[in-house]
């Protein structure tokens, strides 16, 4: 037997035992910091690492981009996120985001590369385009240096009173600020009294529509060397289907292309979460 062929048997041998095997594989909790702030909730019995409590099983982001549930455990795992984040999506999730809507929330693992983006990136303005739960807004603003600020902006004033008590929990309140209306017509203003180049840092989550509207604005707010991402750029897969003709995914598409070709920015599209552009302002 060559030795190629004797690699082979033994790898087959050692496949075939693997199949068979009956036991469960046990997959380990995600890692969960304690907040950094004072005054914020203690963190869990078991040291501060561990939050045996919650299930984030249910998550269903690894569906987005196809990745089996066991690989999607296996990265839940090995993500980081302070503890105070985990329990308030957790508490999010239970209180007022419906079930069917789950899937449209930031996943924990696309909120820590986007906090590394801020860590990296040392912002002192931060706009967000869609508020949500203001899960993000609260992890953007815990990695942003102190003296920063982070405009977050909905038309839905609802939003900004159900994400205030994250902020608070998150010791961020005073980092944050909601501005309530048209996205479009708030950066219009911003641009307006404050002129192009004062931001450091942009995400956008909302009508997918309306995306270009926002980049065109943002890329004028952003200073040279800032950061744009817009989430959402993969739509479920749908970007990649020809027979998928509606509005909202013509736009990410058009949007896409448009971003691809743009001279003004270098940008790639990162495959976290639903997929996000990542745009840097030349």
């Amino acid at each position: 037997m060559t030795a190629l062929a004797s690699l082979h048997s033994k790898t087959v041998k050692r496949t075939t035992s693997a199949a068979v095997s009956s036991s469960p594989v046990v997959l380990p909790r995600r890692v969960v910091l304690p907040c950094p702030h004072a005054g914020a909730a203690a963190p869990p019995a078991s040291g501060g690492l561990i939050d045996t409590s919650l299930d984030y099983t249910k998550d269903r982001t690894y569906q987005r981009l196809g990745m089996p549930m066991p690989l999607y455990e296996y990265l839940q795992s090995h993500t980081r996120e302070p503890h105070v984040l985990a329990r308030l999506r957790h508490s999010s999730k239970s209180t007022y985001v419906p079930a069917q809507d789950e899937g449209i929330a930031i996943p924990p693992e696309q909120g820590a590369m986007l906090s590394m983006l801020v860590e990296m990136n040392q912002p002192k303005r931060i706009i967000e385009v869609g508020t949500f739960t203001g899960y993000l807004s609260a992890a953007l603003a815990l990695a942003m240096p102190a003296g920063g600020k982070l405009y977050t902006l909905d038309p839905n004033p609802k939003n900004a009173e159900k994400a205030r008590p994250v902020w608070t929990e998150a010791g961020v309140l005073d980092k944050v600020e909601a501005v309530v209306g048209p996205a479009g017509d708030s950066l219009e203003r911003m641009l307006a009294k404050d002129g192009e180049g004062c931001v450091d840092f942009a995400f956008v989550d909302a009508d997918k529509k309306k995306y270009d509207k926002y980049y065109e604005l943002l890329l004028k707010l952003l200073r040279p060397g800032g950061l744009l991402v817009l989430d959402n750029c993969l739509w479920y897969g749908r970007v990649a289907d020809p027979m998928a003709q509606d509005e909202y995914t013509l736009a990410l598409k058009d949007l896409n292309d448009k971003i691809l070709t743009d001279a003004r920015v270098s940008a790639c599209i990162v495959p976290v979460g639903d997929g996000m552009v990542v745009c840097r302002r030349r």
